[in-house]
């Protein structure tokens, strides 16, 4: 339908495709159930997780509409601040207001805690293998794109 998970970032297992949330919004908590609740807030709960990481596309609406959403819900927020881009001139400022609100670090940084943290054991098993993929991947994957008003050389 127009979208599709990166081969190197897909779900491989039942677990991880069992919490994989289909969203149409920009803000990443605007998915409901039938009860009104987030779905991704009722999946972190449930995991009993406070901080979210962040990095993707469009950094002046999604990145930004659910990074807002997500300290409003009282959680913890880093961006990868090498790892979100956008076509859109309204980019830098987006990086702007994000670095007000949450944590702003490198795409390397944020690999490296995360693979702390699989490796001090505090990750179940299935978690810390999501995470070698996912810190595998080459930064390059995430580099921005000039904004749309950049003149082709």
């Amino acid at each position: 339908k127009g979208r599709a998970i990166m081969h190197e970032l897909a779900p491989r297992t039942a677990a991880e495709r069992s919490r994989v949330i289909d969203s149409h919004a920009f803000d990443a908590f605007a998915a409901r159930r039938r009860d009104g609740r987030s779905v991704l807030r009722e999946e972190l709960d449930a995991h009993g997780v406070d901080t979210l990481l962040l990095a993707g596309c469009w950094t002046e609406s999604c990145v930004l509409s659910t990074a807002i959403r997500a300290v409003a819900e009282d959680l913890n927020v880093a961006v990868a601040s090498d790892a979100v881009f956008t076509c859109a001139d309204a980019g830098p400022a987006a990086l702007r207001v994000l670095g007000v609100y949450c944590c702003m670090v490198r795409a390397a940084e944020m690999s490296a805690y995360l693979r702390d943290l699989a490796s001090a054991g505090t990750l179940a098993e299935a978690d810390a293998t999501a995470v070698e993929r996912t810190a595998a991947l080459p930064v390059a994957l995430a580099q921005p794109l000039p904004p749309a008003s950049a003149e082709a050389t």
